[in-house]
């Protein structure tokens, strides 16, 4: 059952690719390109069917599957940070301390067996970014990782920080979502200055992922 419904799920992404993109393979873009006649130089350059037009479309479709390709990795990327964050957020949870030795060896020896399983997933896309860009990516990453940290020893503060470095997202867009777990949790909504200002200064790819991490570690945090 399981196989016929991957088959299926398959098949129906092939027949959606298909209708994006017609070309199956390097081998029929090669034959579509070779039967335009390039040096038909009477053709009217305005009509849709002259080389110029139907190159121009190949290649409208080939960066519509790049930014897709970059969408889907980039998705997977923030997706194994996560993970690896949730595994540090278990080993550091009070539930550990409370364990006997062999208990508490046992849990931190699976964790460590999923963390290097996770990290052998190796997804790379890169950002153009400045220096400046750099620089406010390393520091909103180093609040985050402080955030984390500090996780055992003050979970309630813990969640009211992650909520303020959200709430720094709410603030330039309509995020009911955030506003509504701000207002679940009675936290009061007001931004980290020190935090919004390195995210600032951060590519909107990275404000992006950043949002997405933080929003992972809140779910995980609330139902801890």
């Amino acid at each position: 059952m399981a196989e016929d419904k991957m088959e299926t799920a398959v098949g129906y992404e092939y027949d959606e690719y298909k209708e994006s993109f017609p070309y199956s393979s390097a081998v029929e873009i090669v034959e579509v390109v070779s039967e335009i006649d390039l040096l038909d130089e009477g053709r009217d350059a305005k009509k849709p069917n002259d080389p110029r037009s139907r190159l121009m479309k190949m290649l409208d479709n080939l960066e519509d599957e790049v930014e897709g390709l970059r969408k889907n990795a980039m998705a997977l990327e923030d997706k194994k940070e996560t993970l690896l964050g949730n595994l540090d957020i278990i080993r550091q949870s009070q539930v550990v301390d409370v364990l006997n030795d062999d208990e508490k060896k046992e849990i931190e020896d699976y964790i460590d067996m999923i963390s290097c399983r996770c990290k052998t997933v190796q997804i790379k896309v890169n950002t153009m970014r400045d220096q400046q860009q750099e620089e406010s990516l390393h520091n909103v990453n180093s609040l985050i990782d402080s955030m984390v940290l500090n996780l055992q020893s003050d979970p309630l503060g813990t969640r009211g920080r992650c909520l303020s470095y959200l709430s720094s997202f709410y603030r330039y867009e309509d995020d009911n979502e955030v506003l509504v777990t701000i207002a679940s949790k009675l936290q009061p909504m007001h931004a980290d200055k020190g935090f919004e200002n390195a995210l600032l200064g951060c590519t909107l790819d990275d404000q992006k992922s950043v949002k997405r991490r933080l929003r992972g570690l809140l779910s995980y945090i609330t139902n801890l």
